[in-house]
């Protein structure tokens, strides 16, 4: 096989693998964990939204949710059924945990 092709080759590859490692650097976790404001308990299958992309994940049986995007901002809505939605505002430089307190619609 010619050399400058497996040189080329070798050096294709290199730029996908750094392209690849940028990409994954500007990815961040989301985690965080959904509670009844009232109670303190953590709420199941609470409804997690990010706007922008219409992104949707549920809590856990231990209340706990997680999700990857990119650096910037984003909004994240939480929500459960008979309580009050809360939203967040964020600009996403690193991982980051939410913990949110939720009230039930009757406890403004």
């Amino acid at each position: 096989m010619n050399p400058l092709i497996i040189i080329f080759i070798i050096l294709s590859i290199s730029t996908l693998l750094i392209t690849i490692c940028n990409w994954y650097r500007q990815t961040i976790n989301i985690s965080g964990f959904v509670y009844n404001a009232e109670s303190h308990e953590r709420l199941i299958n609470a409804t997690v939204t990010e706007i922008k992309t219409n992104s949707v994940c549920s809590t856990n049986k231990q209340g706990h949710f997680s999700f990857k995007r990119k650096k910037g901002y984003v909004e994240i809505k939480i929500s459960f059924n008979g309580y009050a939605p809360d939203t967040f505002h964020l600009k996403l430089q690193s991982d980051t945990t939410l913990i949110c307190y939720l009230k039930t619609m009757g406890n403004k």
